[in-house]
């Protein structure tokens, strides 16, 4: 179990700088963890009990395993998978030992690599593991690589060096206690607590999809991820995080971001044009009707931007290349088909101006 040690706080979190930049100074810890030393103990019991049944087990199963391999695989399956209740038991406890004070988060919004949003939940889900939940399947495979492999090996030295089957019992007692710890880690990360909805933890693998996407993008000049990040005196959480991209020429007052479902899929892209100096903003949807978003409707969207932004603000050399670049038509023909009688129909003259496709 990965908690610190009794009546401490949690440990100050180690944030990159970017995310500890505008906080103000710490307060008081929003979270403290109660003593857990009786369910070390009751865990460490456990262990030790379980790997003595194991052995005691094994002793006389082994015995005919080679006339009827049936009554080994029931018994060995059978003592790991007894072993998961209490494990599992002690593991929910242990996480509830949490206490949290309702903390006020100050939030503020940026926009990073997403090598850096990478980074920053990997470093979140290390050092808040016991606020954290999440699914661990790097301990999950080791688990059920440790169960395989505490069933079948007798079976391996059957075939390779039978003299050794004799001495298994004592291994199989020890691969007891390291599936047990091992199925321990998994749980307390994936177990829930009061905590837990304060401390989200969000997978990048989910924006990967559709940050890669935008880089690919003609037009786009970076992509990444925007997130929510708040502080709490020296607590930190992740809040909000979305696929945002960035258009050439008009990297400041314009850009995109990707609405993804769980699994990645993007649902939706909204192209926003902030209108400086004033708080006007013109923003440009494209949701398909059947399916995803594909490149091709983002290059649509970044061309559009660049045609609302330039019909707002004007076009400049840059503008004018970048434009050139896309293939799209020059400025003074944009003025022209805006002009056009089809084009006043469906223009809008308000603050806010909605464009859905």
């Amino acid at each position: 179990m990965e908690y610190p040690a009794e009546n401490t706080t949690i440990p100050k979190f180690r944030a990159a700088p970017d995310l500890q930049r505008g906080f103000a100074l710490p307060e008081e810890p929003v979270v403290q963890i109660r003593p857990i030393t009786r369910y070390q103990i009751v865990l460490f019991v456990v262990l030790l009990l379980w790997a003595f049944l194991g052995f005691t087990f094994s002793q006389t199963t082994l015995v005919a395993v080679i006339s009827n391999p049936g009554i080994w695989l029931l018994s060995s399956v059978g003592v790991l998978a007894s072993l998961i209740p209490p494990i599992l038991l002690v593991a929910w406890k242990v996480k509830q030992q949490a206490i949290l004070r309702e903390p006020i988060w100050e939030m503020k919004t940026q926009e990073v690599d997403l090598s850096e949003f990478r980074q920053m939940m990997n470093e979140i889900a290390d050092r808040y593991s016991f606020l954290v939940s999440r699914y661990d399947f790097r301990m999950l495979l080791l688990s059920i690589v440790t169960a395989v492999a505490a069933v079948g090996i007798p079976f391996l030295l059957l075939a390779t060096w039978p003299l050794a089957v004799a001495a298994y019992p004592y291994l199989f007692g020890a691969i007891i206690l390291v599936f047990g710890v091992f199925l321990a880690s998994f749980l307390q990360r994936a177990l829930p607590n009061s905590v837990t909805s304060q401390f989200p933890f969000h997978s990048p693998r989910r924006l990967q999809n559709a940050v890669m996407l935008m880089w690919k993008t003609p037009g786009v000049a970076w992509a990444g991820v925007s997130v929510d990040i708040g502080r709490s005196g020296n607590y930190y959480t992740i809040r909000n995080p979305a696929a945002v991209a960035r258009i050439e020429g008009i990297e400041s007052p314009a850009r995109i971001e990707a609405v993804t479902d769980k699994s990645g899929r993007i649902l939706e892209a909204v192209s926003t044009i902030s209108l400086e100096p004033t708080e006007d903003s013109l923003i440009i949807r494209i949701s398909p009707t059947s399916g995803d978003v594909a490149s091709s409707d983002l290059v649509v969207l970044v061309r559009r931007t660049l045609e609302t932004y330039i019909a707002a603000k004007g076009s400049n050399e840059f503008l004018d290349e970048i434009l050139e670049e896309l293939g799209m038509s020059r400025p003074s023909d944009m003025n022209h088909r805006r002009e056009t009688p089809a084009q006043e129909e469906s223009s809008d003259l308000d603050d806010e101006k909605m464009i859905d496709e």
